[in-house]
């Protein structure tokens, strides 16, 4: 065993060293298998099992391959020679795989007999008083070790034998998982999930031997399971290229696993069983054991995280922030165990004692919560065990804070408090609102409850006799009928521990709140009243209060806390943990307004307003958020050399596949100018396909190259394919085709090597365009330049000019220039600083100044990173929560705004106002934050099954996403989410997804209702739909069937205040001849988006009334008869006329060219807003009429219009910017230079046209003119409940 030590040592030295960089795949190879037969050794040993042959060979070999090693050392052997002979001596090891399998079988067989033979006998009772006995039928009367023995058997050297085969085990899977991670994924991720849990259960092992637990049942469990484990970790690597062996190795890992996690009852069951056993010591003075007791709490918070990722149903929400708070508790202990060594060695011994108490506890409590069904009863007492246990680690942790105390640091985001104190106000009196006090109702049912499981405690008796314990009163792997009366001791005794403070819980909190129905809740809200009325008060002042963060972080704290709590209490998910909370909390307001009442008594100097805005440097000038998203993005200083330099390289030179670099640090504006070179119509024309990846520090392969194909192609399609498969579909659909990649912030040549092979080369002058901060990245390098004094200054001018209206001083614009040339030339500080100054007066700008002269003489990056801070402090609080949230998502990711909007009011960030609704609200965040640069614009648009039952937990859900078949519509009892805002479905139903109205109509606090995949069918109950509740808080709406025939006008009258719908016009089963065929809508005076689809209605004629505020309208399938009622729409933005109707050609006029004419346009200004038209699939031929009935027309798109040949004539009097024409082979394409002539002659220089042979559909410009609220543009979104149809239709 010393030769191998000695050789496994030497490998871990010799491997990473750089001359060997090119053989260290054998060395691996052998350092790999050497410890895999070590292991085996070591467990033939410890077993007393004999395997001929094996050692002698291995100390042979190995002593020669050892010399090797040290003559590679000193006497200058070639890395070549010594690769060799490391496959040489693998070979041999190689030899004896077969026969090591099948001494694993026969050990596990043997091993697995004599354990269940020994419970047997120690069920029965029949076993000799002089040990343990293997009886077998040869050899009858005989007495030697079982196999069982030889494992429990006291090691005679000073190591433990089965620990050091243990730890050689583990560093089987460490070195194979290293091999996995460089060259075979597959082996990595199937033999990850076992060693963490083989981690566990070493670290239990070492846990209970520290504790002095009584070792025979966890011995025999993790003998047999470490011996199935070295099994499988040896065939996994040494018949990894067989299949066959392959694929049943992983079920049998998947058997392991098992076995060791506490789900399985008997495992669980045991696992309980010792730690309530009795401690024969508690050694906690060595650093060792503080050691293992820590190693033994990061295995217990592993098990945490995995639970609360797969919790069972019956988990609440109210337990699970139990389970947090857990969490938070062991972490702190942890942290004192293994890092703090000084402050755990200066603790009293008592508190030593009850650290390694509580955690013993903890682990108890954890494996209990492991089960997927248990009785009401026992879920309480769970519950209550669990309330107990956050009591004493509450305890704890405050006696070594006492001893060393720890700065506070608040766990909470910063925001304003008088807004959360509002929403509790609101939250309080929802809760008042409720016909039952849910703080009473949990306590009337819990006394009774409680008071019996402490008359259980007092009256209990553990002295029964043996024989009335039966064979099933336990598991028969861990019957010890002795031992198990020691244990119920036990557990009585640490039961009576907790009596005084449960009867004091009953007495002053449970019992308080029966006898004081909504008292508390009163209380609550009185006080917080008169805190918000003291902080408001002071709200000028709090600055100037000695320790004024103190204060207010403490309100807030205290806020978020309450939210919580009532919250839960408003879901009707309380539990006695939350109850205690909320008194708790009750008396932290009662203090908090104490200390604000305090405060208000200090006397103090009250600056006036201008001087604190002055010493403040606080937002003091009002700045529009209601702007151009575009046109803020538009500022930008155009680098003409720099662009023309980089186009060149694009589409001139080599035809082989060559790739570009853009280097530079952080901020200089890489990601900027690739993204002009990339929409450059020099470009566009020149490449068949583009696409765009964000790479950044962290990635995946296979999101990458969705991210590539994603821009070829729909991304669904690419959705459920494999990492291989995704790139062997990127290779296809790229060869033969000129493309440009753009890999965008690429921080290391590994994201590199992972994509090159879906590139292919074929000469045709396909390029890779790449930006970094690397300078030698790959390729060909473009090292781009800072901006000059001049450009810099022209930047911070146009930026300020755009954000804030009414100009600057000439002070002012003197320190911006000495601002500007500050920021070394970097255009990120810039923008960034752009930001900050807009909301300034004079008195800020000269304290901006100063702060970023301070950072002239720092790095690029450090500069960029202190002007960020600066920016973040500059913030309204409630724009501070906005842009935190941004953590959420990963870096570079491009984020839908409306469903960032929606997010944001699902979270409460929002600020009420009579005047605007919250969704206008939350888009004037977001172009705030636009404004101060904080956030990149990406893709602009123009203008603008059954679920499962553990939603039974997310009452207070206010986000969902399902994905998935919902085979019997969307259930009813969606309705019991009475806090939900925003319901999306994405399913494949051809048909229809139906959803009750009743079921609608109950949903009061939906905003937005999206179904993708299929039409929502709204059951009407005309009996009682006047009668029915009025959805107020509608906002977005798509795609609903509305049924012709039926009472259209009284559903929609339901959605009072809706923005945006979708809907789809349907003759139901009553509709005849005689029906009304009026649709009514101009009631909707908020409506700004319809889309319209009319395919599903007879040819009669249909009339529309559309309300005035109408923005955006898109029709489909239409007749031309309705296109009568646009032009009663005076604020029409964007118009889009999709397929015309079948069979409409054929009425009307005999004169089949004159019907298909587009009607003749009214003089005057017939679409006087109209900024954005689209035509698609038509049948006119020529569309007559004048172009200046489009006095803000600024884009046309015209799509599969056949037949078109004519356009209407001065349309070059619009004001257009794009005209963008696919699929119109019969359009005279000379009209286009006249249009061209007439828009210079009025001095628009920047017309583009763009026709079929210079646009791509893969590249077209005409996505821009998406709806912008669809359902499928948060694809990536999904909080995917993933369904298969198959359950009933019920909610949870």
């Amino acid at each position: 065993m010393a030769c191998i030590d000695s050789i496994l040592d030497k490998l871990r030295l010799l491997v990473p060293q750089g001359d060997l960089c090119k053989y260290d795949r054998a060395l691996n190879v052998l350092k790999v298998e050497l410890g895999l037969v070590k292991t085996f050794l070591l467990c033939q040993w410890k077993l007393r099992y004999q395997f001929v042959g094996l050692e002698d060979s291995v100390r042979e070999n190995g002593q020669q391959f050892y010399s090797l090693l040290l003559g590679f050392e000193d006497d200058g052997l070639s890395p070549s020679d010594l690769a060799g002979s490391a496959s040489t001596f693998g070979g041999i090891l190689k030899s004896f795989k077969q026969g090591i399998r099948k001494s694993y079988v026969d050990i596990s067989n043997s091993l697995a007999k004599s354990v269940s033979e020994s419970r047997i006998r120690l069920n029965t009772r029949d076993f000799e008083k002089g040990g343990p006995v293997f009886w077998d039928g040869e050899s009858y009367g005989k007495r030697y070790p079982s196999m069982l023995d030889r494992l429990l058997a006291s090691s005679s050297s000073l190591t433990d034998e089965f620990m050091e085969f243990f730890h050689s085990l583990l560093e089987n899977f460490v070195d194979i998982l290293n091999w996995g991670e460089a060259y075979d994924s597959e082996l990595e991720k199937l033999l990850e999930p076992l060693q963490e849990k083989l981690v566990f259960l070493k670290n239990f092992i070492l846990f209970a031997r520290s504790q002095g637990k009584p070792e025979r049942k966890l011995m025999e469990h993790s003998g047999v399971v470490a011996l199935s484990a070295a099994h499988l970790c040896h065939s996994c690597w040494f018949f990894r290229d067989d299949n066959e062996v392959f694929v049943e190795i992983s079920f049998k890992i998947d058997e392991v696993k098992d076995q060791i996690k506490p789900v399985v009852e008997q495992v669980r069951l045991a696992y309980i069983s010792i730690l309530e056993s009795k401690s024969s010591s508690l050694r906690m003075s060595t650093e060792a054991n503080m050691c293992i007791v820590g190693n033994f709490v990061g295995s217990l918070l592993g098990n945490l995280w995995e639970f609360l990722v797969k919790c069972p149903a019956w988990f609440t929400s109210s337990l699970k922030h139990q389970i947090r708070i857990l969490c938070e508790g062991l972490q702190f202990l942890r942290g004192i165990l293994m890092k703090q060594q000084e402050d755990y060695d200066g603790l009293p011994g008592g508190i030593k004692d009850r650290i390694v108490a509580v955690v013993n506890d903890a682990a108890i409590v954890i494996f209990s919560l492991y089960q997927d069904n248990i009785p009401e009863a026992s879920a309480m007492e769970i519950d209550l065990k669990l309330f107990c246990l956050l009591e004493k680690i509450k305890l704890v942790n405050a006696e070594i804070e006492k001893k060393y105390p720890v700065a506070s640091r608040s766990k909470f985001p910063t925001t304003n408090a008088l807004e959360l104190i509002d929403l509790l106000l609101e939250k309080l009196k929802e809760l008042e609102s409720c016909e039952v006090d849910p703080l009473f109702s949990f306590a009337n049912d819990r006394v009774d409850f409680l008071n019996s499981y402490l008359n259980k405690i007092q009256y209990i008796k553990v002295d029964r006799p043996l024989e009335t314990f039966t064979y099933y009163d336990m598991p028969s792997w861990i019957i010890d009928l002795e031992q198990q009366i020691k244990l119920e001791k036990l557990r009585h005794k640490k039961m009576q521990a907790d009596v005084p403070f449960l009867t004091s819980f009953l007495e002053n909190n449970l019992e308080q709140h029966i006898k004081n129905e909504k008292h508390q809740l009163q209380t609550m809200e009185d006080d917080l009243v008169s805190l918000r009325s003291l902080l408001e008060e002071n709200g000028e002042q709090h600055n100037h209060h000695e320790d004024p963060h103190a204060l207010w972080s403490h309100v807030i704290e205290v806020a978020y806390k309450a939210e919580f709590v009532i919250g839960s209490l408003l879901a009707g998910d309380i539990s006695f943990y939350s109850l205690m909370l909320f008194d708790d909390i009750a008396r932290e307001i009662m203090l908090v307004k104490s200390l604000a009442q305090t405060a208000t008594k200090i006397p103090r100097h009250v600056p006036s307003q201008e001087t604190v805005r002055s010493e403040t440097s606080g937002a003091s000038y009002p700045v529009s958020s209601s702007g151009s998203i575009s046109t803020v993005d538009e500022v930008e200083v155009v680098l003409q050399v720099e662009e023309k330099a980089v186009i060149d390289k694009l589409i001139k030179g080599l035809k082989q596949l060559d790739i570009i670099s853009i280097v530079g640090v952080a901020g200089l504006g890489k990601t900027f100018l690739a993204q002009r070179v990339y929409r450059d119509l020099r470009v566009t024309s020149h490449f068949h396909i583009q696409a765009w990846c964000c790479i950044s520090q962290t990635y995946c392969k296979s999101d990458l190259l969705l991210q590539i194909l994603a821009c070829i192609g729909q991304k669904t399609q690419f959705s459920k394919m494999d990492e291989c498969d995704l790139a062997q579909e990127l290779h296809q659909c790229l060869l033969g085709q000129r493309f440009l990649i753009v890999l965008d912030d690429v921080w290391d040549i590994e994201a590199w090597n992972a994509l090159k092979s879906s590139f292919p080369e074929k000469n045709n002058g396909s390029r890779i365009l790449l930006t970094s901060r690397l300078t030698d990245i790959i390729g060909t390098p473009y090292h781009l330049r800072t901006l000059d004094e001049s450009e810099s200054c022209d930047l911070l001018q146009k930026k300020l000019a755009v954000i804030r209206e009414g100009g600057y001083s000439q002070e002012q614009n003197l320190l911006g220039r000495k601002i500007a040339k500050t920021c070394n030339g970097m255009p990120l500080s810039i923008a960034i600083i752009s930001g900050i100054l807009a909301t300034l007066h004079q008195a800020g700008w000269e304290e901006v100044a100063e702060k970023i002269s301070l950072t002239a003489m720092v790095g690029a990056t450090e500069q960029c990173n202190r002007i960020l801070e600066l920016s973040y402090g500059h913030l309204p609080d409630y724009l501070k929560r906005c842009i935190l949230y941004f953590g959420a998502f990963r870096e570079d990711q491009e984020i839908c705004v409306r469903r960032l909007t929606w997010l944001w009011i699902a979270e409460g960030f929002m600020q009420k106002s009579e005047s605007e609704c919250l969704e206008k609200i939350a888009e004037g965040y977001v172009m705030a934050l636009i404004n101060r640069s904080l956030v990149m614009v990406g893709q602009r648009r123009y203008a603008g099954s059954a679920l499962p039952r553990e939603l039974w937990s997310l009452v207070q859900l206010r986000y969902l996403a399902v994905l998935g078949w919902l085979k019997n519509g969307i259930p009813s009892s969606l309705e019991k989410l009475s806090n939900l805002e925003t319901f999306l479905v994405r399913t494949k139903d051809d048909v229809g997804l139906s959803l009750l109205q009743d079921t609608l109509l109950k949903m009061q606090k939906l905003r937005h209702l999206h179904v993708y995949g299929a039409l929502i069918d709204i059951g009407l109950a005309n009996d009682n739909l006047e009668s029915s509740s009025i959805l107020n808080n509608l906002d977005t709406f798509s795609t609903m069937n509305l049924y012709l025939g039926q009472s259209i006008e009284k559903l929609i009258r339901k959605f009072p205040n809706i923005r945006r719908l979708k809907c789809c016009l349907v003759e139901s089963a009553e509709f005849t001849a005689d029906s009304n065929r009026v649709v009514v809508m101009n009631f909707l005076s908020h409506l700004e988006s319809l889309k319209l689809n009319l395919g599903k209605v007879t040819m009669h004629c249909v009339e529309l009334r559309l309300p005035s505020s109408l923005k955006k309208l898109t029709l489909e399938e239409f007749s031309w008869g309705i296109i009568s009622t646009i032009r009663e729409l005076p604020n029409l933005q964007v118009l889009r006329l999709n397929r015309q109707a079948d069979g409409e050609e054929k009425q009307g006029s005999q004169d089949m060219e004159d019907s298909e004419e587009m009607e003749d346009m009214e003089e005057g200004e017939f679409f006087p807003e109209l900024k954005f038209l689209k035509l698609k699939s038509l049948k006119i031929v020529r569309w007559k009429g004048l172009g200046h009935s489009f006095p803000h027309l600024e884009k046309l798109v015209l799509d599969d219009c056949k037949k078109l040949q004519k356009l209407p004539s001065r349309l070059g009097e619009s004001p257009l910017k794009l005209i963008e024409v696919h699929r119109c082979p019969n359009l005279d394409r000379y009209q286009f230079e006249d249009i061209k002539k007439e828009q210079m002659d009025c001095g628009n220089m920047d017309l583009k046209i763009l026709m079929p042979e210079e646009i791509e559909e893969s590249s077209s410009l005409s996505d821009e003119d998406s709806d912008g609220w669809l359902p499928e543009e948060i694809e990536d979104s999904w909080l995917e409940i993933q369904t298969d149809g198959q359950a009933n239709d019920h909610l949870p």
